[in-house]
């Protein structure tokens, strides 16, 4: 099992690298375990850097280090390869993706995510002007994405909602419209959306588990 640090040095109040490598001395280097560190420079390092580590076909742990946008980000080079596992360090200024776990904060001590466990969650592909993207979290196009990229503008608007259940989607629009990825934002006319159960190999701390929205925090039995 390979472990890559994907690093985002721009997410947060600071610059986390050197924290990062320390911990990552720290916890691997102790056990005689080796890592890569990779830093990004420019929007888009992260994904590449991401596919480049997995390609292979060798077992990777995929360490986002940043915010959700560093999430997404490496999703986006990972997603399609069975061999990649990816984690969270949390150190942006949302996090919204480890909200989902009863203890957040885990996803900071790297001794309780090196005796983790594996799980799979669902993901959601969107296959937009030829290219295909990926979501872990949210995904959204329209009026929720514009107000997830404007809030300000829509503070008092009162919202009409229909509420369906499905596992796909195809949405088709006169003029190009903004989707909504994990907070990331790509423009489309037509957009396909297609549920992938199971589908994301994720690695989470000791003793952490996965909340139900729709239960109001009661803790999932099984993941």
């Amino acid at each position: 099992m390979r472990h890559v640090f994907l690093v985002n040095p721009a997410a947060g109040r600071c610059d986390r690298t050197a924290q990062i490598k320390r911990d990552a001395e720290a916890a691997l280097g102790s056990r005689g375990i080796p890592f890569t560190l990779c830093v990004s420079r420019k929007p888009g390092d992260l994904t590449r850097y991401a596919r480049d580590a997995v390609v292979s076909g060798e077992d990777t742990v995929l360490y986002a280090c940043g915010g959700d946008g560093t999430l997404n980000e490496v999703l986006q080079g990972a997603a399609s390869f069975t061999n990649a596992v990816l984690t969270h360090i949390p150190s942006g200024s949302g996090n919204d993706f480890v909200k989902l776990f009863d203890d957040p904060a885990a996803f900071r001590d790297l001794d309780r995510l090196l005796s983790g466990r594996e799980v799979h969650l669902d993901l959601i592909r969107v296959k937009a002007d030829g290219k295909s993207y990926y979501a872990a979290n949210i995904c959204s196009m329209g009026l929720d994405a514009r107000i997830g990229t404007q809030i300000d503008r829509y503070r008092r608007f009162p919202g009409l909602i229909d509420h369906c259940r499905t596992d796909a989607l195809t949405v088709t629009c006169p003029t190009p419209q903004v989707i909504n990825l994990d907070g990331e934002a790509v423009t489309a006319c037509r957009a396909t959306f297609t549920l992938l159960p199971h589908n994301l190999r994720f690695l989470t701390p000791a003793g952490v588990r996965l909340l139900s929205k729709e239960r109001k925090g009661e803790l999932l039995g099984a993941i």
